[in-house]
Order: structure tokens, then C-alpha cells, then sequence
């Protein structure tokens, strides 16, 4: 209050535990405002871990597992559209149908090769040369990804942390 005020404010009854005393937020007291803003923080917390985490966590596995899974003589990977060698560290997983499409973005069989940063980041991905050498290894398989590329879909947490236990084990059979 104010010093020397004549306004007087009497204290109200809190909703929460009922004790007369001087509103903080939300028609509550101190302590119990201080309680349920630390319950929402902790709710927050168990939130945070979502879908989008999830998938996060996916991707880098399948492109862990995509570059060391590929490793030729003396520690080197061959990029699959320039055939240029790299260690693994410095590769990416290159995809032919773009990690835009859901349905295919952890398809490492069929649509993951690896590729050297210079032609996945800076040639966007060499599409043409992929689609060719995919061609060349798997006949037809580039008209069932364009096709399969159509298809919308979203995935569950417990697929995705399905396919993070899969490649944690893959990853670590690699080693």
C-alpha cells in the first residue's frame, strides 16, 4: 500500500485453499499461485517431448546409420551420385524423394543413400544422377517412390520411438 493512503483494500478469499488474504493472480494467494505455476512448468516440461523430438531424434539415427553402414576400404564412404570418397563424419544421407514427404523420409532401403555434402547440400541432392544410379540398381523403383511420394502421412509416437529402438540396435550392431 501506499504510505499515508486512505485507500484501504480488504482482503479477499482465496479460491484455491480459502484463507482470507490479498490476491496475487488469478483470484489466489501467494502460495498457492507459486504451487500451481510450478505444476504448469512441470506439465510444460512433459510437453515439450513431442511428435517433432521424436523425429528429430529419427533422423539423425537413420543418418548415423546410413553413413557408417556404407563404409568401404580405409574408413571411406562413396558418394552415391558423385563417387567421390569421404569419412563418414563428413558425409550426409541423401534422399531422392525429398525429407519433406513423411511417408518415405526414414526409408533408408529404398529412397537414403549416402552422398558427400558438396552434392546433398550445394546440387540439391543431384536428383537426376540419384534417380539414374537408383535406376541402374533397383530397376522401377524411381516411378513407385514419385508414386509413393503422393501418399500423406503422419506418424505416431509409438512408431517413431518403434524405429528409434530399431536403429539404436542397427547402430550399434555397426560398432
Amino acid at each position: 500500500m501506499p504510505y499515508n493512503s486512505i485507500i484501504r483494500v480488504r482482503q479477499k478469499i482465496c479460491v484455491n485453499c480459502g484463507k482470507p488474504c490479498y490476491w496475487f493472480s488469478k483470484k489466489r494467494c501467494k502460495d498457492c499461485a507459486r504451487v500451481e505455476d510450478f505444476h504448469a512448468k512441470e506439465e510444460k516440461i512433459v510437453e515439450e517431448e513431442g511428435l517433432q523430438d521424436l523425429v528429430s531424434d529419427l533422423d539423425t539415427l537413420v543418418s548415423r546409420w546410413v553413413r557408417y553402414s556404407a563404409v568401404g576400404e580405409n574408413n571411406l564412404v562413396q558418394c552415391y551420385t558423385c563417387s567421390l570418397k569421404f569419412p563418414p563424419i563428413e558425409m550426409d544421407a541423401g534422399h531422392y524423394i525429398t525429407r519433406g514427404c513423411m511417408y518415405l523420409r526414414f526409408d533408408s532401403a529404398r529412397n537414403i543413400r549416402p552422398q558427400c555434402q558438396i552434392c546433398n547440400r550445394y546440387k540439391y541432392g543431384k536428383a537426376a544422377q540419384f534417380g539414374q544410379n537408383l535406376e541402374l540398381e533397383f530397376p522401377g523403383i524411381t516411378d513407385i517412390l514419385l508414386e509413393e511420394s503422393r501418399i500423406v502421412y503422419k506418424w505416431t509416437r509409438d512408431e517413431l520411438r518403434t524405429l528409434i529402438a530399431e536403429y539404436t540396435q542397427k547402430t550399434k550392431l555397426l560398432q
